[in-house]
């Protein structure tokens, strides 16, 4: 499976440069091949306890299935955790059950988009270009698998979850990070050191199939199936 690089065509601020660039990443067709696999790691064991989950994102006007996935631990219909888009909005699903943003959103237009999923508690919150969109309750679900993390795809509904389009700088943190946090670190690399910060996938390598973990956990995932 060949590695496409695209561009993610947002002008993004380097914060110490005061400069701007082209935001990179990778580019999903939409086909069961097009996903990164990222093993099992125990620093993604966050059973209940708060999280948060961001990515760039650029979708494509049409999009070949119903539920374009951005972010999957799950092994099955019942558990773990899915950040995915139905109709150009955001949604999670939390074990067996879905929730969408209350002020729902359009993203299926083709422009560069950051979007976070945060969990408070029994809530969550969802979060598009640093400005909420509303909170769902959610209740107490534990969303550990011993599954892969698969970014483009859910594998539990892997013929109906491809993703059209972009995807860069997958962040998956241990904790909840606030509205402001998310909207002041969006444009510019976090550092792997930074607390909470149990992945960082920026997905803007040039060549080859390895997408790089620039957290802590160094934990390196594989973009294609071959």
């Amino acid at each position: 499976m060949k590695k496409i690089s695209t561009l993610c065509f947002c002008l993004l601020s380097i914060l110490s440069l005061n400069a701007q660039i082209t935001k990179s990443g990778l580019d999903f067709d939409g086909s069961y091949f097009d996903q990164v696999t990222i093993s099992h790691n125990s620093s993604y064991n966050l059973g209940t306890n708060d999280f948060t989950i961001e990515a760039w994102v650029n979708l494509d006007a049409s999009q070949s299935f119903s539920v374009p996935t951005v972010f999957s631990n799950r092994s099955g219909s019942n558990d773990g955790v899915e950040c995915f888009f139905h109709q150009g909005n955001m949604y999670i699903r939390l074990t067996n059950a879905n929730y969408s943003a209350p002020q729902a959103v359009s993203l299926y237009d083709g422009e560069c988009h950051h979007v976070a999923w945060v969990r408070r508690g029994t809530e969550v919150e969802f979060i598009v270009d640093g400005k909420s969109k509303g909170t769902r309750s959610v209740g107490v679900r534990n969303i550990t698998t011993n599954s892969s993390l698969t970014i483009g795809i859910d594998k539990a509904n892997q013929f109906q979850s491809s993703l059209n389009g972009s995807i860069s700088d997958v962040r998956l943190w241990d904790i909840q990070r606030s509205v402001d946090d998310i909207d002041r670190d969006k444009d510019t690399y976090i550092d792997g050191r930074t607390t909470g910060l149990v992945g960082s996938w920026r997905m803007n390598e040039s060549s080859g199939q390895t997408v790089y973990d620039q957290s802590n956990v160094i934990n390196h995932g594989v973009f294609g199936t071959t």
